[in-house]
């Protein structure tokens, strides 16, 4: 599998989200994060290749899993 391939832009990330969050949304969460409940900043997976911000389904994922994780982390 090519690893271009799996390379998102930051609009075609946003449009596998529900509710389509702006594209804007995304890069805040990869430049400047989410604070999750328990006060750690969560940050989605990115890389940077010609002036763009690529992102991928998997990190995707996994941001949205940290976050979860560390939203029960607080609760405990």
């Amino acid at each position: 599998m090519s690893y271009a391939l799996q390379l998102l832009t930051l609009a075609a990330a946003a449009k596998l989200l529900p509710h389509h969050p702006h594209p804007s949304a995304i890069w805040r969460w990869a430049r400047r994060g989410l604070r999750a409940r328990n006060g750690s900043i969560i940050r989605l997976e990115h890389v940077r290749l010609g002036g763009k911000i690529y992102t991928t389904e998997a990190a995707l994922k996994a941001f949205g899993k940290a976050l979860a994780d560390a939203d029960m982390d607080a609760e405990d």
